[in-house]
């Protein structure tokens, strides 16, 4: 499982997207796949958006308001809440594995 260790101010390219940085030591460099911003890749996956900020949600170094800040972004760009990803877990599933807010 891929993990991602740092976000970039031109991941995201959505309006709002400078408050989804996080700074770590090392850093994957994810830009999105349209100008939607519904879709990330780092040049090897793509995934859905939300469903990337849904899993960083749960994560303790990544802080949880800018986790929701980028959910929020995305659903008011238009991305689909439920749209799945590669293994077909959508960000409700997510939700309800980790006990944590969808």
């Amino acid at each position: 499982m891929l993990r991602i260790v740092g976000l970039t101010l031109a991941v995201f390219g959505l309006p709002g997207s400078e408050l989804a940085l996080a700074e770590n030591e090392q850093h994957i460099q994810l830009r999105t796949t349209d100008e939607t911003g519904c879709y990330i890749t780092d040049g090897k996956f793509t995934s859905p958006t939300i469903g990337v900020a849904a899993g960083l949600y749960h994560e303790a170094w990544f802080p949880k308001e800018r986790a929701l800040r980028i959910i929020n972004v995305a659903l008011a760009s238009g991305c689909d809440i439920g749209e799945p990803d590669d293994v077909g877990s959508t960000p409700l599933i997510a939700s309800i594995i980790y006990n944590e807010p969808a």
